[in-house]
């Protein structure tokens, strides 16, 4: 039995930028169902990584040579990072878990750490070595699985990076090794089996919170990627839902009407998700979007700042792999 047969058990779209999805499965307190216009009008002042990230940085601060604390809040930039599109989060997180690594005996939670930092800078020869360092110390970690699939994939080893997959969602079938499963799936071709493994992704997932949220992302791309508009428009608005004012939601609903060619509301709504969350996709899905619809010097202003973008990235070491 190949690995791909195999997973027929689990049968769909992980980004790499997401592969934090591994390592958090708790959520915001569910903020009670928004409608669409009040989804774009409200974001959330404060999530469960916020508060996260405050109340670790206090323990941390009162407890130094607590490992544990640092190392849980190095995880809990890489959620806001996630959250935020903002990459001086991945700096926070490194410098937190190479802090506590210089002080302590070899630690597997230190090493995925790193490796997903590493994952999130398209470092992924960086993240492999990490992986595999976290799994001499214990061959049975599923998030050290997690992070060595995620990364032999953007390598382009594919069976061993679905053979990693596998594992992880041997060990432990929760969402996200549903997404990683998912992605396997569509490198495949397999769109039906890629729908299935994201559905039981929101089912693991639970009704609330980002992690709620990020699963129906997916499944939104899948169908958008699909030709599936109006299912696509579906899973965003409830993404919505399930964490109101969720940027990657609205830029999703954009996505949708600049394929309809409605491009009055795409450009208010990528105006809206810019405007919290500058980030390069964004960013340039704007500028196509303003081009489209024959406003060139809006168009060209959003180009412009790219480069500027790019920078900001680079200056948080992530390799952004845009062409000149």
């Amino acid at each position: 039995m190949t690995n791909l047969t195999k997973l027929t058990i689990f049968t769909a779209a992980i980004m790499v930028l997401a592969s934090a999805a591994a390592f958090f499965s708790g959520g915001d307190p569910f903020q009670g169902p928004a409608t669409e216009e009040e989804a774009v009008s409200q974001a959330p002042v404060s999530s469960a990584a916020d508060r996260r990230i405050a109340d670790l940085q206090a323990r941390s601060a009162a407890r130094p040579n607590d490992p544990s604390s640092v190392i849980e809040l190095g995880f809990a930039y890489l959620q806001k990072a996630r959250e935020s599109g903002d990459p001086a989060y991945y700096s926070k997180a490194d410098a937190a878990f190479q802090r506590i690594e210089s002080s302590s005996a070899p630690n597997k939670d230190i090493l995925i750490g790193r490796g997903a930092v590493a994952l999130e800078r398209h470092d992924f020869e960086t993240a492999l070595a990490f992986a595999n360092q976290a799994l001499a110390l214990d061959g049975e970690d599923a998030d050290a699985h997690a992070v060595a699939g995620d990364a032999l994939i953007e390598l382009g080893r594919y069976d061993e990076g679905v053979a990693a997959f596998q594992r992880v969602a041997d060990l432990r079938p929760d969402m996200g090794a549903f997404v990683r499963i998912a992605y396997a799936r569509e490198l495949h071709g397999d769109i039906a089996g890629a729908k299935e493994a994201l559905e039981m992704a929101i089912e693991a997932a639970g009704p609330r919170g980002e992690g709620a949220a990020f699963a129906r992302l997916q499944l939104g791309h899948l169908l958008f990627g699909s030709g599936d508009l109006a299912g696509a428009e579906t899973q965003y608005d409830r993404a919505l839902d399930s964490f109101p004012g969720y940027v990657h939601a609205l830029a999703g609903l954009a996505r949708v009407r600049a394929a309809r060619a409605e491009y009055g509301e795409a450009i208010s709504l990528y105006e809206l998700v810019v405007a919290r969350q500058p980030v390069l996709e964004y960013v340039i899905a704007l500028g196509d979007t303003y081009a489209a619809d024959g406003k060139d010097t809006d168009a060209a202003r959003q180009y412009a700042l790219v480069a500027a973008i790019g920078e900001l990235y680079a200056a948080s070491g992530v390799n952004t792999d845009l062409e000149s």
